[in-house]
């Protein structure tokens, strides 16, 4: 007796469909006079002057569709460090190539890099959308020390600190010998 043996091939076949459209919008973010324009899934950096020092700059969100866009929301994940500082209460109604503008701040509290992802959720019409991107935050840390040459021993210096040099007879030279570190993650 002869067995048959059958081999069946199938293709499945998958389709991948985003659950959100991507948002006809154009985003700026300007910072100390300096405007970056954002794409989707783009990137920007705000950078601060020091560690505990605020650096704010504006976001621009244009609606560039042909309906009605309703902002709904701007979500803001990975750092609490950057957010909102200010902006009109949502949802926000735009109308085709109007803007609306809110106040973000970064606030570093190391001299570490942080990212936040961003993501800026508007309905056009009845299609939701999101329009995601990036802000990574950096900020310098500077660290001050000093020591008296050739062989005096290593002293830190805070912001408002002062270089004590030692007793010296008059003509006699003594250096001191500065040191700054910068420990962050944006020039100093």
């Amino acid at each position: 007796m002869k067995r048959l043996a059958a081999v069946f091939v199938s293709t499945l076949v998958l389709f991948a469909v985003s659950a959100f459209a991507q948002a006809p919008l154009q985003v700026s973010i300007t910072q100390g006079g300096t405007t970056s324009d954002v794409a989707a899934n783009g990137a920007v950096t705000m950078s601060s002057g020091a560690v505990g020092q605020p650096a704010v700059a504006t976001l621009k969100i244009t609606y560039t569709g042909s309906l009605t866009a309703i902002v709904t929301g701007v979500s803001f994940v990975g750092t609490s460090a950057i957010g909102v500082l200010s902006a009109a209460p949502f949802p926000i109604v735009l109308d085709p190539n109007t803007s609306t503008t809110m106040t973000l701040q970064y606030l570093p509290v190391s001299g570490n890099s942080v990212t936040a992802q961003v993501s800026i959720a508007v309905t056009e019409g009845t299609q939701a959308s999101v329009f995601p991107f990036s802000i990574t935050g950096s900020s310098p840390d500077l660290a001050f020390s000093y020591f008296i040459a050739p062989n005096g021993s290593l002293n830190a210096l805070s912001a408002d600190g002062q270089i004590t040099f030692p007793a010296t007879n008059i003509g006699t030279p003594v250096t001191a010998v500065v040191t700054i570190l910068n420990r962050g993650s944006a020039s100093g």
